[in-house]
């Protein structure tokens, strides 16, 4: 019953609607997502990560912000989610983002979304490690905010837990061991 609805909600999050009826469907699709993993799948299945991918790059914040923080809860719905989220090219974008937003709270909601995305097992890529790695390093040595540190630590342990020593290695060339010292004192 609610996957039939999906169809129209995400007609309403085309650019042809206003930002209202968009930033308004956006939060029922996120509501319904983060309710149960089915719903997820049944989103997947409809198309709604190329959607928010788009959305990405509205120049409207708050609808920016709702697709990042929808990315977030569908790659942490499992590694099959992840990987969609991945595959679909997220990466690169959630990285212009942070290079082009001062904003803390997106700024936050896109380092918790890229938590979610090497979080699971299996491990991603040590390919996606070495894109993601240098965004997390950034995080943990320019910014003091609390819940943001917790997320990139978080990150750096999902990173290393597999034991795989290439990720080992890229992390002890990263600049990110002084700050993690000074950060646990």
């Amino acid at each position: 019953m609610i996957s039939s609805i999906f169809p129209r909600l995400m007609e309403l999050l085309g650019t042809s609607y206003g930002v209202h009826i968009r930033h308004e469907a956006s939060w029922c699709l996120s509501i319904l997502a983060s309710e149960n993993p089915i719903v997820v799948q049944s989103m997947l299945q409809q198309g709604i990560v190329p959607t928010l991918l788009q959305q990405l790059s509205d120049k409207c914040k708050v609808l920016s912000g709702q697709a990042v923080w929808m990315l977030g809860n569908i790659a942490g719905e499992g590694c099959e989610c992840r990987n969609v989220v991945i595959q679909s090219g997220a990466l690169p974008l959630l990285g212009n983002i942070l290079a082009n937003t001062a904003d803390m709270e997106m700024v936050k909601n896109v380092y918790w979304t890229l938590a979610n995305l090497i979080r699971g097992s299996p491990k991603v890529s040590l390919e996606i490690v070495k894109d993601i790695l240098p965004a997390i390093v950034h995080a943990i040595c320019s910014y003091e905010d609390e819940e943001l540190l917790i997320d990139t630590c978080w990150s750096l342990v999902s990173i290393i837990e597999d034991g795989i020593k290439e990720k080992h290695e890229a992390l002890l060339k990263a600049p990110v061991i002084p700050r993690l010292i000074k950060l646990s004192l």
